[in-house]
């Protein structure tokens, strides 16, 4: 398989929005609020500040996994034992998490893009109506 040419950054706004848009389209995804990634594995979650209510592992696909892998690679750090990234859904947000060995945050960071699913209806809205 060819290497992916983005930078980590391009990685992360490529995830989110591929997530968000998934989100949209995707019956499986409708009753689910965010999806995490955590070393090669992703999860479907419906949460809110007060808990999970529902969890589904899914397989996202070799190049959903390279490109979260390209995505996380600025947080492989010494002392840092997982890298957890959530997508929420509405509105689009990608929390990257990085912990130690014993689940301490050490760094935390948040990409928003109010704008981004308002962008995605308006392509899906364009799309339907010429076909």
């Amino acid at each position: 398989m060819d290497k992916l040419q983005m930078t980590p950054q391009d990685a992360q706004r490529a995830l989110l929005e591929i997530v968000v848009r998934m989100a949209m389209t995707q019956p499986m995804f409708k009753k689910y609020t965010h999806l995490r990634y955590n070393s090669g594995h992703w999860q479907l979650i419906n949460a809110d500040d007060n808990g999970v209510y529902a969890e589904r592992e899914i397989n996202m696909g070799r190049r959903a996994n390279d490109i979260a892998e390209l995505a996380d690679a600025p947080y492989n750090e010494p002392g840092a034992s997982i890298t957890r990234m959530t997508v929420r859904f509405n509105p689009p947000m990608l929390s990257i998490d990085v912990l130690d060995k014993s689940n301490n945050p050490l760094k935390a960071e948040r990409i928003i893009d109010t704008e981004m699913e308002h962008r995605l209806q308006q392509e899906l809205l364009s799309k339907l109506r010429s076909e």
